[in-house]
């Protein structure tokens, strides 16, 4: 039997417009009975690695020329323009985004989408012996197929923060100007979830060398076989950022997986309300919680076309304004990717050090996050 875990649109998300996902258990399940371990096949992973960027010298801040950046205050708070006078291309460090899928056509994601070197689309052919036949951009748990387009709106608005192309004279900018977008589809329309394609979804992610993993979602009960593999991950040196939940409770008391597993790799992240420096309401907190990044009201990427989930105000609009500890953790994820891309000799364990030790100390938090940190993509690269 399945755990199955879901996305709260059906409870909380519509209500509060928050996307990270709480859990459930099926009746008379147990959490590790559900779990089974995937074997890893690296024989099939791509040598072929985007090369590395030329690094910037410090300039003064850069602002993109897409005509939406002004409702972005997210990124601006997050001093984002002061980080890209160092850096705005992350394409050589591939994020995963474990997910509902992406928006394979949209137009500020396309240009920004990794592309399996060794497959080709519609092939029904294997071409990189990875157990995964035509893998172009990702693959489908959910359908066990290669299409990992987003029928749901969840994994779009997360790549959009990441990865939305910058300075394209369309719509709005990623963290990450130029990026490596990887759908890894886990969730299904509805937003919900078995954890063993979860579990498939993290040990895809290591076996293609998909160095970061953004985990918008989260369940309360613990899964002895997914700590298992993200300590295997950790030594292996991939970074999981995972949204600390949405239920205004604290971490330390109640947990909330992946973020509150004690793995090495696990960077855990609370949302701030927007412009106030506090703490968004909804977030979880506590001393587990490693930092808070913006999460409220931000403007990302909606899938161009109507997927089943999409209320009448989302319909159309391609953009929109989402809340929730799932829109701080991409912010993270991104500024990881944008370190790695700076700094290409950092290990993981340093690219998540710096990450916590560069952070802003804001009181306002009152301790409910541990240190009392905020991102600041600036200091992250200074």
């Amino acid at each position: 039997m399945d755990q199955r875990t879901n996305h709260p649109q059906k409870r909380a998300f519509w209500a509060l417009i928050a996307l990270t996902v709480t859990a459930s258990v099926a009746s008379g399940c147990n959490a590790d009975d559900a779990d089974v371990l995937p074997l890893r096949h690296r024989s099939g992973t791509p040598s072929v690695s985007p090369s590395p960027a030329p690094r910037l010298s410090p300039t003064a801040d850069r602002t993109p020329d897409d005509p939406r950046f002004s409702t972005q205050a997210n990124l601006r708070n997050a001093q984002a323009p002061q980080a890209w006078g160092l850096q705005t291309d992350c394409r050589q460090v591939r994020v995963a985004v474990l997910d509902t899928g992406i928006d394979l056509s949209h137009p500020d994601l396309v240009d920004n989408l990794w592309s399996n070197p060794l497959e080709t689309g519609g092939s029904g052919r294997d071409g990189d012996g990875n157990g995964h036949a035509a893998d172009v951009h990702g693959w489908n748990f959910v359908g066990s197929n290669a299409n990992t387009q987003d029928d749901n709106m969840h994994g779009t608005h997360v790549a959009g923060i990441v990865g939305a192309s910058g300075n394209n004279t369309q719509g709005i900018s990623g963290i990450c100007w130029t990026a490596s977008l990887v759908p890894i589809k886990a969730f299904d329309a509805d937003g919900d979830g078995f954890n063993s394609d979860i579990i498939d979804g993290l040990d895809y992610a290591a076996q293609m060398n998909f160095r970061v993993i953004n985990a918008s979602f989260g369940t309360s009960s613990y899964s002895k076989t997914m700590e298992l593999l993200l300590n295997e991950l950790s030594d292996e040196g991939f970074l999981v950022v995972a949204a600390a939940g949405n239920d205004a409770s604290n971490n330390d008391s109640t947990a909330s997986y992946p973020a509150s597993y004690n793995s090495p790799n696990i960077i855990s992240v609370a949302a701030l309300s927007s412009g106030t420096g506090k703490l968004a309401s909804y977030s979880n907190f506590g001393q587990t919680v490693d930092i808070a990044a913006p999460g409220s009201s931000v403007y990302s990427t909606l899938p161009t076309q109507t997927t089943p989930m999409m209320t009448k105000e989302y319909r159309g609009a391609n953009y929109d304004y989402l809340s929730g500890t799932s829109m701080a953790s991409p912010h993270v994820a991104a500024a990881a990717a944008l370190l790695w891309s700076y700094d290409t000799s950092l290990n993981m364990l340093e690219v998540r050090s710096r990450l916590l030790d560069k952070a802003d100390v804001a009181t306002t938090l009152n301790n409910q996050v541990s240190g009392n940190r905020v991102l600041n993509l600036r200091k992250v690269l200074e």
